[in-house]
């Protein structure tokens, strides 16, 4: 559902001014079929509980990579870190 509305979103302001500006935790939307490069950013907690951003475009991809599976094993970070702490495992094992 929120790739179409994305994809909606594009198709209504085409001609138009507009932006939208979205946090999510879908990896599925890692399209660059669906957003640029610059449109996509991530977000990293440091180990002072700071965060750091940077976008995707610092990572130079080419325009067909496929980006989801490439995040989801860590190439970029930002990842979610799971902790024993909360009796979780690790969910990005391959």
């Amino acid at each position: 559902m929120t790739r179409k509305f994305l994809e909606l979103f594009y198709e209504v302001v085409e001609d138009r001014e507009c932006q939208i500006i979205a946090t999510t935790h879908d990896s599925n939307l890692l399209d660059l079929e669906l957003l640029r490069q610059d449109e996509i950013w991530f977000v990293e907690r440091q180990e002072d509980h700071s965060s750091k951003v940077f976008s995707l475009n610092r990572f130079k991809e080419r325009f067909d990579k496929k980006i989801d599976k490439e995040y989801l094993l860590g190439r970029y970070g930002a990842i979610p870190v799971f902790d024993d702490k909360f009796g979780l495992e690790e969910i990005y094992e391959e």
